[in-house]
């Protein structure tokens, strides 16, 4: 799989997780270098974006609504076959209909395996400030990706804090 011609990229995201801590979402943005534009992906408050840049003197950007991205990260449930040395936590994930090994060296990050993508994570030191919307932005957008039920384990992973036993 390849976007803009790139078939590693980084990918930042912060989670967000609920007050009563059931429920979980990401805010965040990925870069693209392609000719002379430069595109950015981003998911605020649930909200997609894409912003199209030109490089160069006369630097123009618009930014674009995406409408529809995949559904969440309903259903969860551990398994124990696939974990490797070193990992602490294994589960299985359902997103967009294809399934997903999740497994996760806590506190460190986690490896995301499916059909024909592989995700790598890995949690920074520093937590990424608060994302904002595209300044450029005067559209009231839905939101395309809720914030998704989770269960405490995979909480705990995909968030970077402490999986409960």
């Amino acid at each position: 799989m390849q976007l803009h011609g790139q078939p590693v990229f980084d990918v930042y995201a912060k989670p967000i997780v609920s007050t009563d801590r059931s429920s979980l979402r990401y805010d965040g943005f990925a870069t693209f270098l392609q000719d002379d534009l430069e595109f950015t992906y981003m998911v605020v408050e649930g909200v997609a974006y894409v912003v199209k840049s030109s490089i160069g003197d006369n630097e123009q950007s618009t930014t674009h609504r995406l409408y529809s991205v995949p559904a969440g990260l309903l259903h969860d449930s551990a398994v124990s076959n696939v974990c490797g040395q070193g990992l602490q936590t294994c589960i299985t994930l359902q997103f967009d209909g294809q399934n997903f090994f999740v497994c996760g060296f806590e506190g460190e990050g986690f490896i995301a395996f499916g059909e024909d993508l592989k995700v790598t994570v890995e949690y920074l030191d520093t937590p990424l400030r608060k994302i904002s919307i595209p300044s450029n932005n005067n559209t009231s957008c839905a939101v395309v990706m809720p914030a998704a039920t989770v269960m405490p384990t995979t909480l705990a992973l995909l968030s970077g804090g402490t999986v409960s036993t």
